[in-house]
């Protein structure tokens, strides 16, 4: 039961690469918080036949309500916070900053449930964000640090911060109403708190201007991130939030390997290395993880 488990939250990973990679060739055109509400509106008009019958009985309202501000923070503030810390700060140094979330959420965690963590646990997971952070770390250093980049790099840690306490929030609705009519309502929420974002950011960008291989990056990035919002929380249905993130650091892994394989972007026997690094670290966590429990106290209780 904990390899399926393991399975969505390492196909969540793989699936956050192939979307930077897809987002980075789409931005341009499109604008970052038109991508954004096009990327989860596309994803959840999809998933809407798949998700019908699971709408039919809706949670309590207390529960609705944490779902819904849960969604909107994660699939909406976070992506609103990343965009305005890249806007400011180099996106490597930003992505360096975000891939702490695992240790992060194992901290919120502790904090919050008293959950204890292995020694093989905490071993695997700071692997893992070093091995990240070894990805990620050549273009960040070359990226000269400024001053003018602390406020970006903030934003960033707030993202992060964000990221962790909604993957702690989300287990217990997830155990309670399902990993479908959680996904449904969170993207749901979120596409409000996007839209608003969009109209800040010069909305309309009519998708007319835009080329055939841009409408192709954004309808196959909406499609991809509906199965990847599937798969995180299905991931956290079950794993530890801190656990669940680790497998992010797959994401730029993928975004290396597809931009050596399609793009032909060199690479660094450092990378090469931080990548193995990175598979290896994941690997030991999912063998010394355990299943969740079916019943989880909310930390909001």
């Amino acid at each position: 039961m904990t390899g399926y488990a393991h399975l969505a939250a390492a196909a969540t990973g793989v699936q956050v690469g192939a979307a930077m990679a897809m987002s980075a060739a789409a931005v341009a055109e499109t604008g970052a918080s038109t991508l954004a509400f096009l990327r989860y509106g596309v994803g959840l008009a999809i998933l809407v036949p798949a998700l019908r019958g699971a709408w039919r009985i809706l949670p309590g309202t207390r529960d609705l309500l944490v779902i819904c501000a849960t969604g909107a923070a994660q699939f909406g503030l976070l992506v609103v916070l990343l965009n305005m810390a890249v806007a400011t700060a180099p996106a490597s140094q930003v992505a360096l900053v975000f891939a702490t979330m695992p240790l992060m959420a194992l901290a919120l965690s502790a904090l919050a449930e008293g959950r204890a963590v292995t020694r093989c646990q905490a071993v695997a997971v700071c692997g893992a964000v070093a091995a990240t952070g070894l990805v990620l770390g050549r273009q960040a250093l070359a990226a000269s640090p400024s001053v003018s980049a602390l406020p970006g790099l903030g934003l960033a840690a707030l993202a992060t911060l964000v990221g962790a306490a909604c993957a702690l929030v989300h287990q217990p609705q997830i155990v309670r109403h399902g990993v479908a009519r959680v996904s449904g309502l969170s993207m749901a929420a979120a596409l409000p708190f996007l839209a608003l974002a969009t109209l800040l950011e010069g909305w309309p960008v009519l998708p007319r201007n835009w080329s055939e291989e841009t409408v192709a990056l954004v309808l196959g990035l909406g499609a991809s991130s509906g199965l990847g919002i599937l798969l995180w929380l299905t991931a956290l249905e079950r794993l530890p939030a801190g656990v669940a993130s680790a497998f992010l650091g797959l994401g730029p892994v993928t975004a290396l390997v597809i931009g050596w394989a399609a793009l032909g972007t060199p690479t660094h026997p450092v990378e090469v290395a931080a990548a193995a690094l990175v598979l290896g670290s994941l690997i030991l966590l999912a063998r010394c993880t355990s299943i969740e429990p079916a019943e989880r106290k909310s930390p909001l209780a």
